[in-house]
């Protein structure tokens, strides 16, 4: 097994970045189990778990199949890059490995501007800070904003990943809510 090498978890763990020391032997044989079950997880597509292989640790990387399918045509786009035209789901899984640390979701919400409607941006989540959201987006937005309609980008970098766009129910109390300085 490859140092940096991301496993995919068929189970559908809860965890985001738990550190797990790879310290047994033990470790790589169920690493490469998890491995072969990779394709019914993604089939089955309630959520993408990856482990990722560093350094001695393990740590788990869960990402929502709704988000998966939002990032995994970024991610085929940057093997595509560098010469890649067919990659396997293991070199797939690879590059959003080596992503995932650098994705950022920017929420904002349509308003009302000038007779027509702009963005207004509430919150840059880290990749670090998107588990909950992730889990449950219409819940998240619900109990921080309120209702709406609203927007979420992605993005890698500078680099624009996707967006999509979410319409939790409730009172609209994200007017209340400072805008986001997106030039800080």
């Amino acid at each position: 097994m490859e140092d940096g090498a991301p496993i995919l978890f068929p189970d559908g763990r809860r965890r985001l970045s738990t550190a797990i020391h790879n310290t047994a032997g033990d470790a790589n044989r169920l690493i490469n189990a998890w491995i072969d079950e990779q394709k019914q997880c993604f089939s089955e597509g309630i959520r993408v778990a990856l482990c990722i292989a560093g350094r001695g640790r393990l740590r788990f990387v869960v990402i929502a199949a709704w988000c998966w399918e939002l990032v995994e045509p970024y991610l085929a786009r940057n093997l595509l890059n560098r010469g890649v035209a067919h990659p396997t789901r293991r070199q797939v899984l690879e590059e959003f490995a080596r992503v995932w640390p650098g994705l950022t979701a920017t929420i904002g919400v349509q308003e009302p501007f000038a007779g027509t409607i702009r963005f207004k941006w509430l919150v840059r989540l880290p990749a670090t800070d998107m588990a909950e959201f992730l889990d449950d987006p219409d819940g998240w937005i619900g109990a921080r904003y309120g209702g709406g309609k609203f927007k979420m980008n992605l993005h890698h970098g500078l680099h624009f990943v996707n967006t999509k766009n979410f319409k939790p129910g409730g009172d609209p109390r994200w007017a209340e809510a400072p805008a986001l300085d997106l030039d800080a």
